[in-house]
C-alpha cells in the first residue's frame, strides 16, 4: 500500500474514532436521561443500550490496563506507513490536546484518570438504567424466571 493511500486510510480511521467517541457521549447522555425517567426510546432500545454497555465495558478495561484502543493502534500504523508524524499517547489525549491544549505533562496522567473515573460513574448509571428499566431481552429473562425482578 502506498503512502498516499495509507494516509487517507489513517484519516478515515481517525474519523471513525471521532464518530464512535461522539456516539458514546450521546449514549451516556441518553442513559442518564433513562435513569431520571426520560428518553423512552432509549429505554426501550435493547440493541443500542446493550451495544453501548458492552462498548463502555471494553473502554473501561482498556483504560484501566493502559491498553491502546485497536483503532488508535491501526491509525498509528497507517500514519507511520504513510510517512506522517505519529502522535504520542492515546486518541483521547490527542483529542483533548486539540480541544483544550493542555500540553503540560503533569496534567495528562491525572486528566486521563479523571476521564476513566467519569466513565466508571457513567457505567454505574448504565447499570442503574439496566436494573430500573431492563431492555426487552432482559425483560424476557425476568418473565422466564432466569433473573429475579427488582420491582
Amino acid at each position: 500500500m502506498g503512502p498516499f493511500v495509507s494516509g487517507i486510510l489513517a484519516d478515515i480511521v481517525m474519523l471513525c474514532h471521532v464518530l464512535l467517541f461522539v456516539l458514546n457521549l450521546l449514549g451516556h447522555a441518553l442513559t442518564v436521561a433513562v435513569v431520571f425517567g426520560y428518553s423512552k426510546w432509549w429505554r426501550e432500545s435493547s440493541f443500542w443500550r446493550t451495544t453501548h454497555g458492552a462498548f463502555n465495558l471494553v473502554i473501561i478495561v482498556e483504560a484501566c490496563f493502559g491498553w491502546d484502543c485497536p483503532l488508535t493502534t491501526l491509525e498509528k500504523r497507517l500514519r507511520k506507513g504513510s510517512g506522517q508524524q505519529v502522535y504520542a499517547g492515546s486518541f483521547v489525549e490527542r483529542l483533548f490536546d486539540g480541544i483544550w491544549n493542555y500540553g503540560a505533562a503533569h496534567v495528562r496522567g491525572p486528566l486521563i484518570w479523571v476521564l476513566v473515573a467519569l466513565a466508571v460513574l457513567l457505567a454505574g448509571a448504565h447499570l442503574i438504567a439496566f436494573i430500573r428499566h431492563p431492555p426487552r431481552w432482559l425483560s424476557v429473562w425476568f418473565r422466564a424466571g432466569f433473573v429475579a425482578e427488582t420491582e
